[in-house]
């Protein structure tokens, strides 16, 4: 192919006449055999004018064939620029990304092409990635969202790159721990950048690193390397945000904290910090309804792992009023949330009677039992059951007991011999109480 026919090809992408660009099986190859050219220290053919030498021009030129290429013919594009060639030319374009200071728009429409066709092919070829990093696409990157006193680094440049970079760490734990420790500092300080997207892709970098590590850690112990302990307070703040979805973000990031941590005595310093009290006012949240199954799953599921390591804990989370705000998420058709107010409810009960009796004081009974009527799963009825069955078998508050026994209407539980025998011993414990407080009474005057 020469020039014209390319400089055509590349009008012809940019105005989007779609039927008039060539098979991409003919253009593809030669496109990216001009990239690894011009993104190197190539010298330029002697017919190549004047106007044309200017590098980025013409890898921008060629950058865009591919990327309209990727977008509009990607299944047959994908094929052809998953290859080694095709990384080590992006690579190249990043190395003079690193090496120039640079002041013009050009280079920052260059290092967005680059990435644009980067994410293009990656999405439909996931071990592309593995290539990339094998290559040192990754190093590249950290090197460029590093880069001090460059006006080509704009927020939108910086956002783009850190995304990228996310999409490089999710095949290693390695990589994930390595890019760590390279841009703690900077990733931090993008967390409180005035910019949006910064603030939310510095979130979901630091969410998917301890995914990453948390994977291959025995006993949370890798997790030492990020000690996301330090960053708790600075996302805390974010957790009131005015952006929704920043307010999201930080949501999730808290959850996979409090998630990853199996130390007892690094759960009890996020208590400290008052994490139930931040995790019940999400819940509370009306902004946050339309991410409910998002949001509503890694929150129940955070605040049953806490609860569950100590009844002081499971009692903090009663004085909140978190059972009724918990109860109330029981009105969602979700089976996945209902199971986990169940678990949760479960939990919290499950260290004493007087655990028990406090969560039953919100009619909880009543409410799962209407639940169980609803839902058409048998599975799911039977393990709402048994949860029911428990909590009445702890529970020691006998009006509470023969309130909800008497009205229930289910002739599972109304004659089911064991309840009534709890009941009988209850109700006997409770006229013994009943008559004590009565005689104290008298003698008094």
């Amino acid at each position: 192919m020469d020039w014209p026919s390319i400089i055509q090809i590349s009008h012809f992408a940019r105005c989007g006449f779609v039927e008039r660009l060539k098979d991409p099986h003919i253009v593809c190859p030669v496109i990216v055999g001009l990239l690894t050219r011009y993104s190197s220290n190539y010298e330029y053919p002697d017919h190549v004018n004047n106007h044309t030498k200017n590098e980025k021009k013409i890898r921008i030129c060629l950058l865009h064939i591919l990327a309209t290429y990727a977008r509009i013919f990607y299944f047959d594009t994908v094929q052809i620029l998953s290859n080694q060639s095709f990384i080590c030319s992006i690579n190249s374009i990043f190395e003079i990304a690193i090496d120039e200071n640079h002041k013009d728009k050009t280079s920052e429409t260059e290092i967005l092409l680059s990435l644009i066709v980067f994410h293009l092919i990656e999405r439909e070829q996931p071990m592309l990635c593995r290539v990339a990093n094998k290559s040192g696409l990754l190093d590249r990157l950290i090197q460029i969202f590093n880069k001090p006193n460059d006006e080509c680094l704009t927020v939108r440049i910086k956002s783009a790159v850190l995304r990228t970079i996310i999409r490089l760490i999710r095949i290693s734990s390695k990589a994930a721990s390595s890019s760590w420790i390279k841009l703690k500092k900077q990733v931090i300080d993008s967390i409180f950048s005035d910019d949006i997207s910064m603030r939310i892709w510095g979130l979901k970098y630091v969410l998917t690193v301890i995914k990453m590590i948390e994977v291959n850690s025995k006993e949370g112990l890798a997790l030492e390397c990020i000690q996301p302990l330090q960053l708790c307070p600075s996302i805390f703040v974010l957790m009131y945000d005015e952006c929704v979805p920043v307010r999201q973000q930080s949501i999730l990031t808290i959850c996979r904290i409090i998630i990853s941590h199996e130390n007892e005595k690094e759960c009890t310093q996020l208590v400290y910090m008052g994490v139930i009290g931040l995790l019940l006012d999400v819940l509370k949240q009306n902004e946050l309804m339309n991410y409910t199954n998002h949001i509503a799953i890694p929150v129940l599921i955070s605040l049953n792992k806490l609860v569950k390591h100590s009844e002081k804990w499971a009692f903090i989370l009663i004085n909140s009023k978190g059972i009724d705000t918990i109860l109330s998420y029981l009105k969602y058709p979700a089976e996945n949330i209902i199971i986990a107010v169940i678990l949760l409810l479960f939990n919290v009960s499950n260290h004493s009677s007087f655990h028990t009796n406090k969560v039953l004081e919100f009619k909880t009974l009543h409410k799962l039992h209407r639940i169980k009527e609803i839902v058409n799963s048998n599975e799911f009825t039977r393990i709402i059951g048994k949860v029911i069955y428990s909590l009445i078998m702890m529970c020691t508050e006998y009006e509470i007991l023969h309130s909800f026994i008497m009205n229930s209407g289910d002739s599972q539980i109304i004659e089911n011999e064991s309840i009534q025998i709890h009941l009988k011993l209850i109700q006997k414990s409770f006229t013994k109480l009943q008559k004590f407080m009565d005689s104290n009474v008298k003698m008094k005057y």
